[in-house]
């Protein structure tokens, strides 16, 4: 069971959103968080996480100097922003779609706990 928060608007219905952990986007990392950003319509979000991405991989793939220590704190920095990256939106999980939705009028009912997003809205309306 997963933890939904549903949202109603007066106009436009019910939307459900799952709180908490996002296990595809660690286990997809970077790109499959940018996918879901666009399919959700976050542009500002999934633009700033495509150019960290971008700033990120021409970091590493700068040339190497013979300083061995500024090669280790080099390497150690964009492997640690690499990784902020991949676990953040892991973390957040649906925050931004949250954000996004009160935003847009929505206002948050209460949580269910459901099996997917349409079964969390109709447990919402049966209650």
């Amino acid at each position: 069971m997963n933890t939904f928060r549903v949202y109603k608007h007066p106009v436009r219905g019910f939307q459900a959103v799952k709180a908490g952990w996002s296990w595809p986007a660690l286990c997809f990392g970077i790109l499959w968080m940018l996918l879901w950003m666009l399919l959700k319509r976050l542009w500002g979000k999934a633009i700033i996480w495509f150019a960290a991405g971008n700033v990120i991989h021409v970091i590493f793939h700068l040339p190497s100097s013979e300083d061995y220590v500024f090669e280790t704190i080099y390497l150690f920095s964009t492997l640690t922003a690499t990784c902020v990256l991949w676990i953040a939106p892991a973390s957040l999980g649906d925050e931004g779609q949250m954000k996004k939705l009160s935003k847009q009028g929505y206002e948050l009912t209460r949580e269910v706990q459901s099996e997917t997003f349409e079964a969390a809205i109709r447990q919402y309306k049966t209650s």
